[in-house]
């Protein structure tokens, strides 16, 4: 990759730079987790992450080291880190009820828990259904404390298509946090307007003072302090096709690593960049070896593997009606 010679192409870049810098600081400032993926979050100082176990409960991991810092099945899908505080949903199939838990960072321990009332023909389940679908997330768009968004979908699972099908329903709520935090003191809306999507690949002309040809795109990470460039190789048969070229917000490399995928959520502390690896199939040895949705640590000085660790996959994957 080589640098324009162009001046005013050049200065045009670094002026973006500035404003993409300082607004993934004001960023940073405000939020106070960030979320990878549904069931993973990473703490401000992006030192632990929060993860839905494959099993049970949820676990506090280590970035650095991939290790369990501990394990808790007092609740099972973490949604936030706030003052020493995760704030997590408790696995509960009731209609009309929706359980979350306040957790101590440090040891896992409740600290506080409050049921919210739901529409009786609204669930909230961890994992998605066949028919029914509920999501919920934090955003701090809005709110310096942060909000809580959920959303639920449901729609009738049918071989045929009927004449008579009957309308899929569709709710929205907003949980707003005070100036205590506290989840006790959280009140929530039933709201008609649809969530705007936080969780899409932010995708954009970043490093504008870099020259990219049409196979490259780039990604801010989840903090929005890191850009990937994502490159298709030349000979797209290879497993791993793609290079992700890692820049700091200044337009410094700071490593590289091949990847099978175009893009995943990440974040990176230090050299260690950190994403959710979707699950996938390969021939080993002449035999099909499955790998689960995985949260994968790569050391940006080396490619190499640090840790992974599975994550539970809550899209539904079951049979579907004939």
């Amino acid at each position: 990759m080589l640098l324009k010679t162009n001046n005013k192409s050049f200065i045009h870049g670094l002026i973006l730079l500035s404003i993409c810098s300082a607004s993934g600081t004001v960023m940073a400032q405000e939020q106070s987790s960030f979320q990878l993926l549904d069931g993973v979050i990473v703490d401000k100082n992006i030192e632990n992450i929060y993860v839905i176990n494959p099993n049970s409960g949820l676990d506090s991991v280590s970035l650095q080291t991939g290790l369990v810092n501990w394990h808790s099945d007092g609740a099972a899908l973490p949604i936030m880190v706030s003052d020493g505080q995760l704030l997590a949903q408790e696995e509960n199939s009731t209609n009309g009820i929706l359980s979350l838990k306040a957790l101590g960072t440090d040891n896992g321990e409740q600290i506080h828990s409050k049921v919210f009332a739901l529409p009786n023909d609204i669930s909230a389940p961890i994992a998605d259904g066949l028919e029914h679908q509920f999501k919920i997330k934090s955003t701090f768009d809005n709110n310096p404390n942060g909000e809580i968004l959920w959303t639920y979908n449901y729609k009738l699972a049918q071989g045929m298509v009927s004449e008579d099908a009957p309308d899929p329903i569709k709710s929205y709520g907003i949980i707003t946090r005070d100036n205590s935090r506290s989840v006790n003191n959280m009140t929530m809306q039933i709201t008609q307007q649809a969530h705007r999507n936080t969780n899409k690949a932010v995708v954009g002309e970043y490093l504008t003072n870099l020259q990219f040809d049409a196979n490259s795109r780039q990604f801010k990470s989840a903090n929005a302090q890191h850009i990937l460039v994502s490159n298709l190789k030349s000979d797209p048969s290879q497993w791993d096709k793609y290079t992700w070229d890692i820049y700091d917000i200044n337009g410094i490399k700071i490593g590289a690593f091949d990847h099978s995928s175009s893009y995943s959520p990440f974040i990176v502390s230090g050299q260690t960049i950190v994403f959710v690896s979707q699950p996938n199939t390969k021939i080993k040895s002449n035999k099909l070896v499955d790998t689960p949705l995985t949260l994968q640590a790569v050391s940006l000085a080396s490619g190499n593997v640090i840790w992974g660790k599975e994550v539970r996959d809550l899209r539904f994957k079951g049979v579907y009606p004939h």
